[in-house]
């Protein structure tokens, strides 16, 4: 191959792989942004619910009674033979539908095997795991968002600084994964719940991105030695 051989897409692909990186990369940054909104969100909105269950006094006597106190407002639990009931304030809500009755039958069955502080305990956990999985996408996001700007701004993509950020997409899909797995466990462990791992998926799309900054470096190495770009005008 000769040294001022310029091989370059044509015309149109120039302008859609342009295009296609643009979109990706402003995705990926409004993607980030939003991960970012959502980790102080959950954050807000898991603490919230923390509280709110502290603040819950719960009597259990068995799954056919239970009291909830908060405060001044009282709501109790009854399934007698006649059905199932709530009251509140000394109203009194009967429920006939099978399906709602079935429902409520089955949380308050859950609530005689969780105590209060199991049920904050599990709360906090998924804090830590849901706030822990949002900065690890935003970061995923962020390195997306640098690879296709670079994409679409550069002469060529094969270049070394896109394999690093594919790799650092890969490692971090990884750490990702392995969090969301971890999380899901011990969340399952504390409600006596059963985990089953089901990312296959997202395995795949690991050793793609893996798989692709394979390719991404040995094109890099033949760019040394080669003048070919993507991008220039044609002739």
């Amino acid at each position: 191959m000769e040294g001022n051989n310029m091989v370059k897409l044509e015309g149109k692909k120039q302008k859609n792989l342009k295009t296609l990186s643009k979109v990706i990369y402003v995705l990926a940054k409004i993607g980030k942004v939003f991960a970012i909104i959502g980790t102080v969100f959950a954050a807000i909105g898991i603490i919230i619910g923390m509280v709110f269950v502290n603040n819950l006094d719960i009597n259990v006597k068995n799954s056919n009674d239970i009291t909830i106190k908060m405060g001044d407002a009282v709501i109790q639990y009854k399934d007698e033979n006649d059905g199932v009931s709530i009251t509140s304030q000394g109203e009194e809500v009967k429920f006939d539908d099978e399906e709602t009755i079935q429902g409520m039958r089955l949380v308050a069955t859950e609530l005689t095997k969780i105590s209060k502080g199991q049920i904050i305990a599990y709360l906090a956990v998924t804090l830590v795991f849901t706030v822990a999985g949002l900065i690890l996408t935003a970061i995923i996001l962020d390195y997306v968002n640098k690879l296709f700007k670079n994409i679409s701004k550069d002469d060529t993509p094969f270049i070394m600084e896109n394999v690093d950020y594919l790799r650092k997409i890969g490692w971090y899909m990884v750490t990702s994964t392995i969090v969301s797995a971890v999380g899901n466990g011990i969340g399952s462990e504390m409600v006596g719940g059963s985990f089953s791992f089901g990312y296959g998926f997202n395995l795949i799309m690991i050793l793609i991105v893996f798989a692709a900054s394979i390719i991404f470096e040995y094109g890099s190495n033949m760019q040394e030695d080669s003048d070919a770009k993507i991008y220039g005008s044609e002739e």
